[in-house]
């Protein structure tokens, strides 16, 4: 599980037409298709908002919304179409009212994202070509007979499941599944970057593992985490506070810079003797960051 995540660091980006996104042909697929599913679920075990604001209104969803991303090997038939990168953008958002996102929500998603990409300096046309390119991913297809290793992805602060879609997507070809949700904070949508923040996430990632545990597909000798900057703190608590883990990645995980470690041994799950997961991290060439503790 952890050679692949090397190959994705050593591959350049090939613009081509529709391909734009996709067009790795040095990243061999696997021999499985990849199926993909958004669930709205529920944590009752935590609260999310006030029964009642300051100024008296009252909220009957106070418990924490948690969207449930799936990856898994699957079986497409010839007709299938995979998703654009524009689905998964629409695919990602949680309403209030922790209902599904119906195509009037997937359309103000989708207005936001062009909104906020071309203010960091995006083009406009290329913004076009990657949002109307396909995929490898097929949504709601049927899965393939048998078990798979687990892999639980923590997206950055304030981020998205598909963030890393090439990289899941390329493990899922090989007969992994991946389970994530998007990163929200402890009772805001805006993460906050202190403990609160950091359990915030942490209580996603068990609550993805518990409702994961009894899927079928799921191989429960063979699971692992991958974290990306700020995920790269949470899933170090994971494999520390839960045995189950056997392997954590880290892209340029937030547990490498000095402050954020230190934020990390504040917690109460933090203890080096507590990792027993194999653990293997990616950091900027050049860039200095400790490892040691």
């Amino acid at each position: 599980m952890l050679v692949t995540v090397v190959i994705l660091f050593s591959i350049g980006l090939n613009v081509s037409g529709e391909d734009f996104c996709y067009n790795f042909p040095e990243l061999r697929l696997g021999r499985y298709s990849v199926g993909y599913k958004v669930i709205p679920m529920v944590d009752n075990s935590r609260s999310f908002s006030k029964k009642l604001s300051y100024s008296g209104v009252a909220d009957t969803n106070t418990n924490r919304p948690v969207q449930y991303h799936i990856w898994y090997p699957a079986m497409a038939n010839p007709g299938d179409t995979p998703m654009t990168y524009a689905e998964y953008i629409g695919s990602t958002f949680i309403p209030k009212e922790r209902s599904m996102v119906n195509d009037y929500l997937r359309q103000v998603m989708l207005r936001d994202y062009k909104a906020e990409m071309t203010e960091r300096g995006a083009d406009e046309s290329l913004l076009e070509i990657i949002l109307s390119s396909r995929t490898h991913a097929y949504m709601n297809i049927p899965g393939f007979p048998g078990k798979f290793p687990l892999i639980i992805y923590a997206p950055s602060i304030n981020s998205n499941p598909y963030e890393n879609s090439l990289l899941i997507e390329f493990l899922v070809s090989h007969g992994y599944m991946v389970v994530s949700s998007p990163g929200f904070g402890l009772h805001s949508f805006e993460v906050t970057r202190d403990m609160r923040g950091l359990m915030a996430q942490f209580g996603d990632l068990m609550f993805l593992l518990a409702q994961s545990w009894d899927n079928p597909m799921v191989d429960h000798t063979r699971i692992g985490t991958i974290g990306f900057s700020w995920g790269g703190l949470s899933n170090i608590l994971l494999a520390m506070d839960n045995y189950n883990i056997d392997a954590v990645v880290s892209l340029d995980g937030a547990g490498s810079i000095a402050d954020y470690l230190n934020l990390l041994k504040q917690m109460p799950q933090y203890h080096v003797n507590n990792m027993t997961a194999a653990y293997l991290q990616f950091v900027p060439a050049g860039q200095k960051r400790n490892s040691s503790n």
